[in-house]
């Protein structure tokens, strides 16, 4: 441990003079833990945006290298690889959106009016897709909404 005789003696003046320095010379700060030591400051050079074409080609190179970059995900000619299949895919519109409150006020003879007015048409690519996505995925609720329908017979 340091006696209290061997600590240095610092004084305002001394102080004052060490800031002066400081401000004086233009390429220099005092340190973040204030000691007495001056460092250089770092210049920065303002770095120009990136054109158009810098950009189109930089994202060109990303996409050859056959990886999914995060970056290409917010770029709008290159986001529709990074949606969901599901999102992608073409799918019937599922049973579960056809429900209707204003259903539950009806009478039992506007209710199969109602219900005779409801068209549902699936083409063969939507049911092949269907298929895709809940082969095997029951605990999914993409199974659920699209092929409980058939188990509860």
């Amino acid at each position: 441990m340091l006696s209290i005789e061997k600590l240095p003696t610092l004084t305002f003046k001394s102080l004052k003079r060490k800031f002066e320095e400081c401000l004086s010379s233009s390429t220099s700060q005092i340190s973040k833990n204030h000691k007495s030591k001056v460092h250089p400051v770092r210049k920065t050079m303002k770095i120009p945006s990136p054109t158009e074409s810098e950009l189109d080609s930089f994202f060109s190179d990303l996409v050859s290298t056959n990886r999914k970059h995060a970056i290409l995900s917010i770029v709008p000619d290159y986001l529709e690889s990074y949606k969901p299949k599901s999102a992608v895919l073409k799918l019937p519109k599922p049973l579960t959106e056809l429900k209707n409150k204003q259903s539950m006020n009806l009478d039992y003879d506007q209710l199969i009016k109602s219900c005779e007015s409801i068209e549902i048409t699936v083409t063969d690519e939507e049911i092949e897709n269907v298929e895709k996505i809940t082969r095997k995925k029951v605990s999914e609720g993409k199974w659920f909404n699209y092929r409980v329908s058939q188990h509860q017979k």
